[in-house]
């Protein structure tokens, strides 16, 4: 009589699934490391638990699509000066040497969009 199996890894991937005779369930496994139960499965969508040995769901990565702030006249002004801090790494003048530090650069960037939000509100 044929019986049904599924050949797994020691993650729990499924390597195969079908069915044979109860003979010949134990030659299915082929590689080093592989396990053997009975037991019908979809490898698109099941695992095995490596330790209980059942039939679980397997997790299917979710592609999460990533948003882009959308741009309008100030973001571009703060992006601007954005960009020119990518490019200062240390301005020097005379004997101090001033470094573009990120507490630096967030403080100018919440003035300029102050400024730019002021800017805007008198027109």
């Amino acid at each position: 009589m044929n019986k049904p199996y599924i050949v797994y890894d020691s993650t729990g991937k499924i390597i195969k699934t079908g069915y044979c005779d109860e003979k010949l369930f134990y030659a299915q496994i082929m590689n080093e490391g592989e396990s053997i139960i009975g037991g019908i499965a979809n490898d698109a969508i099941h695992s095995i638990d490596p330790i209980t040995k059942k039939i679980i769901p397997r997790a299917i990565p979710v592609k999460v699509k990533e948003r882009r702030p959308e741009r309008s006249e100030n973001t571009e002004e703060i992006s601007e000066i954005n960009d020119l801090f990518e490019y200062i790494g240390a301005v020097d003048q005379g004997d101090i040497e001033l470094v573009a530090s990120k507490d630096i650069k967030t403080a100018i960037l919440k003035i300029c969009r102050y400024l730019t939000l002021i800017k805007r509100n008198r027109k």
